[in-house]
């Protein structure tokens, strides 16, 4: 679980980093990128939500089928994978997406 939360915090500081180098650009650049990785992250949540219910439509076919299944297991394997990338896009808008910074004075 260790080598799990120190992998994490690597991956926040390099979406941190990467943020920063972002915000030392003029607000009109900082802008499109924050835009462009805004859609990005929603095309990738929105992605990651049809899996999840694609999965659990398997899973309620499986769960209601008489016979043994192997595909129990895929399926929470499936879960499981869904479950991490769900967190690392997570870290992702929260440590770079979201902070980059954008004059909000216009």
């Amino acid at each position: 679980m260790a080598k799990k939360h120190k992998q994490g915090m690597d991956f926040s500081q390099a979406w941190q980093g990467l943020a920063g180098f972002i915000n030392q650009l003029p607000n009109d650049e900082r802008e499109k990128y924050r835009k462009a990785i805004g859609d990005f992250m929603h095309d990738m949540k929105h992605t990651l939500g049809l899996i999840n219910n694609a999965n659990e439509i398997v899973r309620r076919d499986v769960n209601g089928c008489s016979e043994e299944h192997k595909a129990g297991e895929m399926i929470d394997i499936i879960k499981t994978g869904s479950q991490q990338l769900d967190g690392y896009l997570n870290t992702m808008l929260e440590n770079f997406c979201d902070k980059i910074d954008l004059d909000e004075g216009r």
